[in-house]
């Protein structure tokens, strides 16, 4: 089974997401940034995904920690309020588990679009 960990500060999003993934069949653990713990093992996950809404303070701390510790550990990054974008999360969760090897498309844009957001804190 693929395993996925959701960070997300608020409870709500956070267990919509969990339900959602789970119903389609994925293993889920969901934490807060008060849950995190970087002495955790998170190589046994397939993907992190991240939720960078502007109230989770440490979320930037958490990714550039996370992506320090296991750079090879897919890290997928949103940013989204509504229930109704699960389904294209959804989608982007689907392509980076089934087809890793394929993530690094996804890593190329992202790399070019950041000298552009300001964004200079390391590697992706």
């Amino acid at each position: 089974m693929r395993s996925v960990l959701i960070l997300d500060s608020q409870a709500y999003r956070r267990k919509l997401l969990v339900r959602y993934l789970c119903e389609a069949g994925y293993d889920v653990c969901g934490i807060s940034e008060a849950q995190y713990c970087h002495q955790n093992d998170y190589s046994k996950f397939d993907l992190v995904i991240v939720n960078f809404y502007p109230d989770a303070a440490g979320t930037w701390d958490f990714y550039m920690g996370l992506k320090k510790k296991y750079p090879d550990l897919p890290v997928l990054v949103y940013l989204q309020k509504s229930f109704h974008a699960f389904r294209s999360l959804k989608q982007a969760i689907d392509s980076v588990v089934s087809y890793p090897e394929k993530s690094c498309r996804l890593r190329r844009p992202v790399r070019a679009i950041r000298p552009l957001a300001g964004i200079d804190h390391g590697s992706c």
